[in-house]
């Protein structure tokens, strides 16, 4: 393992400069660049290296990842899998790791090399080659996050360690290859871990788009993005993710500070707000909890949604919760409450519709009961519609009522 200080080669005239020099100028610069990938990011794979089922065999395809110690991995074609490790290891299950390596990439030129004979470090170059490791699962799950041969206490470290030597093993999780009884295979890369970023915010460089991940600000932060202010309001709770979004810079190019309340957040208590006109393109499910309307939409009395609405609406003292069928158009618009069967039909039970009661072209509210109708209480009405009988039909009516009387006083 190397040294964590950052000591650097100072150069001064006249100074005498051996190979430790080169050496230590290259770890340098290697250890910083290395010290950013895992401490800006975290390691995993960054693209590519996907298992491939390529004319039915596994094959590994081009990539890059980024191991624990801050090392790039490079893969440059791909890697096939040989199908003969099978019966090696006695298993139809393989794991697929890549890790860090470095290989030789040429003859030293005669005469220029080390006078100790097959010195290894005399090598003009030397190229950082991955090495993909195929071996027999270890367990049933695996765990990509603690890699196998990696010591508890460099998973842990505070500050990630560095190592230019390949033996300081850190494998990557390419995915499992399981070989079927038909002699075919399959491949499980559910398991696989990428890198991640690690940071307080995200914003957009060319608006004011901003990504908050655990920021607590207690007092409004500003930023200047083409010389438009961008404000991002502070919340009166603790909160925990946020998402700044800003209007659109075309319609607002005369205007120089924009404020901005997140238009969804996450704070600590769980609660998540959502600001603006929200859109599911699918069911909404409330599990364990209500659905609530806290405040009242922002609706007038002559400003009413157009589409079929559920809402909260308070005017002139009074607060309801409305279930709104939405404008009065042609469509054939009903409210209808009912129950759903085993074998998937729906059996109505009220049904709310505008309909043409009188025949006079005239649309009034009709509601329909299907079934029989129960009133614990009092039935009012501020209306009362007078029924008109014919004279022949109430005549029927009192002849009717009349035998009747006769029979039951014949039958006492």
């Amino acid at each position: 393992m190397t040294s964590q200080s950052l000591s650097r080669v100072h150069y001064f005239d006249r100074q005498y400069l051996r190979v430790n020099e080169f050496t230590d100028e290259q770890l340098y610069q290697l250890a910083l660049r290395r010290r950013h990938n895992v401490t800006l990011h975290s390691w995993g794979i960054v693209s590519g290296l996907n298992i491939v089922l390529e004319n039915g065999n596994p094959v590994v395809y081009p990539g890059i990842a980024i191991d624990g110690y801050g090392r790039e991995l490079l893969l440059a074609g791909k890697v096939g899998i040989e199908i003969e490790t099978f019966d090696d290891l006695a298993t139809d299950n393989l794991d697929v790791w890549i890790v860090y390596d470095l290989q030789d990439a040429g003859a030293t030129p005669t005469g220029y090399g080390s006078c100790i004979k097959n010195d290894a470090q005399s090598t003009y170059r030397i190229n950082e080659t991955p090495l993909i490791l195929v071996e027999l699962p270890v367990s049933k799950i695996v765990d990509p996050r603690r890699p196998p041969g990696v010591p508890d206490a460099t998973l842990k470290a505070p500050v990630p360690l560095m190592s230019d030597d390949p033996k300081d093993t850190w494998r990557i999780y390419l995915g499992r290859i399981f070989r079927l009884a038909e002699g075919k295979f399959s491949v499980d890369g559910s398991a696989r871990t990428y890198v991640g970023l690690v940071g307080e915010t995200i914003d957009h460089p060319a608006s004011g788009a901003r990504v908050e991940v655990g920021k607590q600000s207690s007092s409004d932060v500003s930023r200047m993005v083409d010389g438009k202010t961008y404000v991002y309001e502070k919340s009166g709770d603790v909160r925990r993710f946020a998402v700044f979004v800003p209007k659109d810079l075309n319609n607002d190019k005369l205007q120089t500070t924009e404020n901005l309340a997140p238009r969804f957040e996450i704070l600590d208590t769980g609660d998540i707000r959502l600001r603006g006109e929200t859109i599911i393109e699918g069911s909404l499910r409330v599990a364990g909890g209500a659905l609530q309307f806290v405040d009242p939409a922002q609706f007038t009395a002559d400003a009413v949604p157009q589409v079929p609405s559920i809402y909260r609406f308070q005017d002139d003292g009074n607060d309801e919760l409305r279930v709104d069928l939405g404008s009065d158009d042609t469509v054939h618009k009903q409210f209808v409450i009912g129950f759903s069967s085993s074998d998937g039909n729906f059996t109505p039970c009220v049904k709310l519709e505008l309909a043409d009661i009188t025949g006079g072209g005239k649309l009034q509210p009709l509601l329909t009961v299907f079934g029989d109708l129960k009133i614990d209480g009092k039935l009012v009405s501020s209306t009362v519609v007078p029924i008109t009988v014919s004279q022949g039909a109430l005549s029927a009516l009192l002849g009717s009522f009349q035998s009747g009387v006769a029979a039951g006083n014949q039958n006492p």
